[in-house]
């Protein structure tokens, strides 16, 4: 069965129900006004559809889905012809100009229009006439030209990163920290003092080291020249 052939008061009044159930509006407001439950439905991100089907009594909410868009917003919301030719004359005129035509152009674009639309309606016929003047522009490319902008397209999509070498940072935790901190030694008067006693004591004590190792060797000679002259005797 097709979504055209589905009972539209029927699918109004499901939309009713469970907008209602999520915004506390009364469900006669809703239906009474399907300009405030279209705006409403825009605003779910993303919109309940299968709650919409049960209630309909249809296992796939996707039906629910494409009868909204394809047939009662495109009854409801169809772009006026003044419109139309808006749409396409500046989008012409940008494109040509190879100016900008995301959401600030778009949103400006918007303002000129005889009367607000929904959001989707306007996306939908924004977008297709861009595609079709995007395309035109294309044929009307030399094949150098082609191959040109192919040869771009594929270096835009296989270029290497840059990468930037970072150096690597010690953490303020870390630095924070007395003993990770390297201070260097202040020198006072008295530090130098003290050093040079130290190596005075340093010296004396290596020549002390001198004579002890003196009278050992002095010693040991003696009491072998001894020894050597007792078994002399023998």
């Amino acid at each position: 069965m097709r979504s055209q052939s589905y009972n539209k008061e029927k699918f109004i009044r499901a939309f009713a129900e469970v907008v209602s159930n999520h915004t506390q509006i009364p469900q006669m407001v809703l239906l009474n006004d399907e300009n405030q439950l279209r705006s409403l439905v825009s605003q779910f991100t993303p919109f309940p559809w299968d709650q919409v089907a049960a209630i309909v009594g249809l296992r796939d909410k996707w039906r629910v889905y494409h009868w909204y868009y394809e047939t009662y917003q495109n009854a409801l919301e169809q772009l006026l012809k003044e419109d139309k030719e808006l749409i396409r004359s500046e989008l012409e005129s940008a494109i040509q100009s190879k100016q900008e035509v995301g959401k600030v152009f778009q949103y400006a674009l918007k303002q000129k229009l005889s009367r607000e639309y929904d959001r989707t309606t306007f996306s939908r016929y924004f977008n297709n006439t861009r595609r079709q003047f995007e395309q035109q522009q294309y044929q009307n490319l030399t094949i150098q030209q082609k191959l040109e902008l192919k040869r771009r397209q594929n270096n835009t999509i296989f270029a290497q990163p840059q990468i930037t070498p970072v150096k690597p940072q010690i953490p303020y935790q870390t630095l924070s920290q007395p003993q990770n901190i390297q201070q260097t030694p202040k020198f006072t008067n008295l530090n130098v003092q003290q050093l040079q006693e130290n190596v005075q004591e340093n010296e004396v004590q290596t020549e002390e080291h001198k004579m002890d190792d003196a009278f050992n060797d002095f010693a040991r000679n003696l009491l072998k020249n001894k020894i050597s002259s007792l078994l002399k005797t023998f």
